[in-house]
């Protein structure tokens, strides 16, 4: 199995956004303090399980992988973290597989988005409450 070199791309061809915000709009409706609540709580549970996915990784316990990728997609997604969580699903779809090269290939691009993500203008901006 390979890995596609643009997995935050959807089918229909536009680009996953790092960050949108408009997910959480849908949650929590336009409280930019409770937005930046949740985004704090998501960003250090995203520490965390991107802490537990690299050591998963080193040990290559590719159940674990699969199961902290899972975790990862469906927190990134409730967050509005889209690239990160079409990362971490696909990273999910690859960890069934023995294909290590891929598996690395696809760990790597995530934490790509994770680095990405933290940095975004849109977060940063929502987290200091606009």
């Amino acid at each position: 199995m390979s890995i596609d070199p643009a997995p935050v791309d959807p089918p229909d061809g536009h680009s996953a956004p790092v960050f949108d915000r408009s997910v959480l709009y849908a949650f929590l409706g336009e409280d930019e303090r409770a937005l930046a609540s949740v985004l704090q709580t998501f960003l250090s549970s995203m520490t965390e399980s991107m802490r537990a996915l690299q050591a998963a990784w080193a040990l290559r316990d590719l159940a674990a992988v699969a199961k902290l990728a899972h975790r990862i997609k469906g927190a990134a997604f409730m967050s509005g973290a889209l690239a990160m969580a079409r990362t971490a699903q696909q990273l999910e779809q690859i960890a069934g597989s023995a294909d290590m090269l891929s598996i690395g290939a696809a760990t790597v691009l995530l934490e790509e988005s994770w680095r990405a993500l933290q940095s975004d203008p849109g977060l940063q901006g929502t987290l200091a409450g606009g």
